[in-house]
């Protein structure tokens, strides 16, 4: 279903993750957090997220990693629902916010979440390097 996802959207770089690493970082681990969606009884999307902390609050935050939910089962306050659940347990683990990023061509989610009247910004760009030896920037 990732792979799914992410040629919905276009995501701009290969989805390399396998069954294990979302069984071993999303089930099997206090830092990642996975639920099925499910529509009489029929898996229809999932979303994934987890505990976040920034140095400009000490009151930690639930960073929304994906919310997917199959074309089919959109538009139907599916995804609604699965926001205020998240937003129910963000705010029962003592989090300040639910956060995260949508790609600015998956104009679908942004639609979504306007109506949802979610705080935008485009005042960040996500950078991102490679995890390598210290010795490979010199």
């Amino acid at each position: 279903m990732i792979q799914e996802m992410a040629s919905l959207i276009s995501l701009p770089y290969p989805v390399e993750t396998t069954e294990a690493d979302i069984i071993r970082n999303y089930l099997n681990n206090a830092e990642g957090n996975a639920l099925l969606i499910e529509l009489d009884s029929q898996v229809i999307g999932y979303v994934t997220w987890y505990r976040a902390i920034v140095s400009s609050s000490p009151v930690p935050m639930m960073h929304l990693d994906d919310i997917y939910i199959r074309a089919e089962h959109q538009n139907r306050g599916i995804g609604r629902k699965v926001i205020s659940y998240l937003q129910n347990l963000a705010y029962s683990n003592g989090y300040r916010c639910l956060a995260w990023q949508v790609l600015k061509t998956n104009t679908s989610a942004l639609a979504f979440y306007d109506r949802l009247k979610c705080h935008t910004t485009d005042a960040y760009i996500d950078c991102c390097i490679q995890a390598a030896p210290s010795s490979s920037l010199s």
